[in-house]
Order: C-alpha cells, then sequence, then structure tokens
C-alpha cells in the first residue's frame, strides 16, 4: 500500500512508481476518521469484462480490538466491466449526519468481492481531505 497524507492506494501494488493492478485481494483497512471527505476510484487497466469491487467500512479500533471479521458495510459497488480498458470511475459516499452533528468516518477498505476477468486488472484508490 502506498500513501500520502491524502492518498492511498487500497488495491494494486506500487513497485518504485510502477502501479500494478490485481485482479482478487482485499485491502488493508484505512483510518478515515480524521477526514470529512472521501472519494474512492476504481480503474482498469486492460479489458475488464466481468467482477466486482466493493468499497466497504467498518468500526473497529486497532489498538484496542482484534481486526474486524464480522460483515462490513457495503458504502459501494462496482461492476468492473463499466470501466474497462483503462477507464475510471469514482465514488463520493456522503458523510450522514447524527443528532444534527456531522457523523464521522471509520475505517475504509476495499474488495474484490467476484474476480476481475477478461484479461485485465484493477486498482483502487482512496482520497481523503
Amino acid at each position: 500500500m502506498s500513501a500520502s497524507p491524502s492518498r492511498v492506494l487500497l488495491l494494486g501494488t506500487d513497485v518504485a512508481g510502477v502501479i500494478t493492478g490485481v485482479t482478487t485481494g482485499t485491502s488493508d483497512p484505512v483510518n478515515a476518521s480524521p477526514f470529512t471527505s472521501i472519494v474512492l476510484y476504481a480503474a482498469s487497466q486492460g479489458t475488464t469484462s466481468g467482477g466486482t469491487i466493493l468499497f466497504e467500512e467498518a468500526d473497529w479500533d486497532p489498538t484496542l480490538d482484534a481486526p474486524y471479521s464480522g460483515t462490513w458495510i457495503t458504502l459501494a459497488t462496482l461492476t468492473a466491466s463499466t470501466f474497462s480498458g483503462g477507464a475510471q470511475t469514482k465514488v463520493i459516499p456522503v458523510l450522514n449526519s447524527v443528532g444534527g452533528q456531522r457523523s464521522a468516518w471509520a475505517f475504509v477498505r476495499a474488495r474484490i468481492n467476484s474476480n476481475i476477468t477478461g484479461g485485465g486488472t484493477i486498482t483502487a484508490v482512496l482520497r481523503m481531505a
């Protein structure tokens, strides 16, 4: 996972600046709680004719709890065939307010729910502000 303060590569690898996509996997959870705005991007390399990517959120504290192993909350579901051939797509989840107060994001991850098919690969990126 490569990261700057506001950008995290969730799925894919970055070796010396060369980003390679994947066809399977689940990202490490990223703590998005300090941020009020997140945008999730997915991009294809080559032809992606099938497969599903989920962007998910769950509440847990890695300093107190074991990694959360329950069912994560789905923020967005993307079908890889809808952004094939080098295209990108993005999802902007809406942060709800609770009792008139802005709520906070918890931990966010990307997960390939069904394998990417068609010969291509995908990357997933989280941007936070």
